[in-house]
């Protein structure tokens, strides 16, 4: 069981750096990244507001970890890309 955990995330992390090295693909994660507002406070006097705030900078982080693991160097384009244009999203 866990060899075919360990086969399926090797498989994620293999295809996540062929669509990090795609034009589509780069311009697809920097939206992802950009909409779940990684480089922006979560802070909200709305409890559920800051919760929901926060479920979306966690998908973005754990993107980000992924990416960083798949390819640092492309992870780091596209990360830097992501939070030069806010006003892109």
């Amino acid at each position: 069981m866990d060899e075919e955990i360990n086969n399926r995330y090797d498989e994620y992390i293999d295809s996540l750096r062929e669509v990090m090295r795609t034009g589509a693909g780069k311009i697809v994660l920097r939206g992802i990244l950009c909409r779940s507002h990684i480089f922006q406070s979560s802070f909200s006097n709305d409890e559920k507001m800051r919760d929901f705030l926060e479920g979306e900078r966690n998908v973005g982080l754990q993107l980000i970890a992924s990416m960083i693991e798949a390819s640092p160097s492309e992870a780091g384009e596209i990360t830097i890309k992501s939070n030069i244009g806010d006003d892109e999203c």
